[in-house]
């Protein structure tokens, strides 16, 4: 089995951020190695012992969407090296997410307490009673830089389903305390989809940690956080230079509430607007356009073990 993409396994908005950076020869080399048309054993292995994980699709708009899905380990398994697939009895939240066959879905496995993380994107091969089953066109793994450590156990609670889509002063009170959240981004229209290459459009979800603060409400209307150095792949600061809308999962690993923010970002470089002293790359601003609160929608819950020692000072 080929461990080679048939194409560059980055597009253009990913490049020119590499460009921007000075490390666009690098990451083509370090990522035509890296990122397979197909899941290696351990990724598959990987998967296999999860209790949750992080899917971002499109909604009937066609904007991009995170969600999560729980489940006792097992739930997620790999029948072949180019098939993940989600069990029917999977929980979670996922309102607004098509998943027909054919849809693009992008998928973040991630090891709170070991700091494991890997990426499967690609396209939903079935859909149905039997769950979801996924065509892998890409799968990488990801460093362990600002991942949190944090053990999980079941609440011994069934999962809640309140939604109150304007609670801002809860919020608040999340972003504020939140050292974690993830991102959902699309690649948009590229020019390589026409050619029928895989991978060339999709979906993707993203990990962003930091310590409380790092990302913060401007007013009511905006957030900010700071991007840090990370692998120079610009998966989703790439995407977001081609399509600006996205959406953002804040966890409370206490009460298993979720907080979901969509919205459109805007990239900042300049010096005027980013504290490069404070290990700040680039500065990304969302402007929000929706809210939904989820009280006590899983019925996980994690004990915090450490800060990543990436984290600036």
């Amino acid at each position: 089995m080929t461990t080679r993409l048939p194409h560059s396994p980055f597009h253009p908005g990913e490049q020119a951020l590499q460009a921007r950076h000075r490390r666009r020869g690098q990451m083509e080399r370090i990522g035509s190695k890296m990122i397979r048309a197909y899941m290696p054993d351990q990724h598959r292995d990987f998967y296999r012992q999860l209790p949750f994980l992080l899917l971002a699709g499109l909604d009937v708009a066609g904007r991009p969407r995170v969600s999560i899905l729980e489940g006792e380990p097992g739930f997620i398994h790999s029948p072949d090296a180019r098939t993940l697939a989600i069990a029917a009895h999977a929980a979670g939240v996922v309102p607004g997410l098509q998943l027909e066959p054919g849809s693009p879905l992008g998928l973040l496995g991630i090891e709170l307490h070991s700091r494991r993380r890997n990426r499967v994107n690609g396209k939903i091969g079935a859909a149905g009673a039997g769950g979801l089953r996924l065509r892998v066109d890409q799968s990488f793994g990801n460093c362990a830089k600002y991942i949190q450590a944090r053990q999980w156990r079941w609440s011994g609670e069934p999962a809640g389903q309140a939604v109150a889509g304007a609670d801002r002063a809860r919020a608040r009170q999340l972003v504020a305390a939140a050292d974690t959240f993830f991102i959902a981004s699309a690649s948009g229209a590229l020019p390589q989809a026409a050619a029928g290459k895989p991978g060339a459009a999709g979906v993707d979800v993203s990990h962003r940690g930091g310590r409380p603060g790092f990302v913060s409400w401007r007013d009511g209307e905006r957030l900010l956080f700071a991007d840090y150095q990370g692998n120079y792949f610009f998966n989703t600061l790439g995407n977001l230079l081609n399509d600006p809308r996205c959406s953002l999962l804040f966890i409370d690993f206490n009460s298993g509430d979720l907080l979901h923010i969509s919205g459109t970002a805007e990239i900042h470089f300049d010096r005027d607007r980013v504290d490069f002293s404070s290990g700040a790359l680039q500065m990304v601003e969302i402007r929000i356009q929706k809210l939904e609160f989820y009280a006590a929608a899983l019925r996980l819950r994690w004990r915090f073990l450490d800060y990543s020692k990436f984290l600036p000072a």
